[in-house]
Parts: structure tokens; sequence; C-alpha cells
């Protein structure tokens, strides 16, 4: 179920199914696999693998810009 709805995916139903189609969208199925290899990759490198997913009901391969961003994390020993 894709609604655009705000909060929507607070509701468990419609996760499930954004979460389903991760390996399905034609937009972000190749987004979804590097994103995989790249927490493989860091998370073999003994760095942190928190990388946030690619959401199959947005533009993903099609969009006109895509901006990939680092997470905001700990600013723990920054001055």
């Amino acid at each position: 179920m894709i609604t655009s709805a705000p909060r929507s995916l607070g509701i468990p139903s419609v996760l499930q199914d954004r979460l389903a189609m991760r390996y399905s969208s034609p937009t972000a199925t190749s987004l979804t696999i590097w994103v995989d290899q790249l927490i493989a990759h860091r998370a073999n490198a003994g760095l942190a693998a928190e990388i946030p997913m690619i959401d199959p009901a947005e533009g993903g391969t099609r969009s006109r810009v895509l901006l990939l961003m680092e997470a905001p994390g700990s600013r723990e020993g920054l001055v």
C-alpha cells in the first residue's frame, strides 16, 4: 500500500508493504542492493554500518536529483 498520508510509515501494514517493495521496485532495487553491499563492506572493515534504506515509493533511480548524504550521528569529540 502506498499512501500520501503524513507519518504513514507508522502504520505497520504500510511499513511492511514498503519493506517488501525494496527488491521489487524498478526504481529502488539497484540502490537497495548497493546499500546492502555498502553495509557489508563497512561492517567487514569494522566501521559503523547504519545506513538508511532507500524508500521504494520515491523516485529512486528515476529521480532528477538524488542526494546521498551521511546519516546524522553523534557529534561526540567535535568541538
